[in-house]
């Protein structure tokens, strides 16, 4: 997955996927750290996502 793919992503469900991490985690920084390892991730992935199962990646 392209970076300006991955940045829209990012813009689009950072808030949510934060917002779920820490309602696991109770921890504002663990939060934030699993949030950026979901990202780096697809960074770093060569996977095709579709749109329909984008919020559940």
């Amino acid at each position: 997955m392209n970076n300006e793919a991955v940045l829209r992503l990012f813009d689009t469900y950072a808030d949510d996927a934060f917002r779920l991490a820490y309602s696991y985690l109770g921890s504002r920084p663990d939060a934030e750290d699993v949030v950026q390892d979901v990202f780096v991730k697809l960074i770093r992935s060569d996977i095709t996502i579709n749109r329909g199962s984008l919020f559940g990646w």
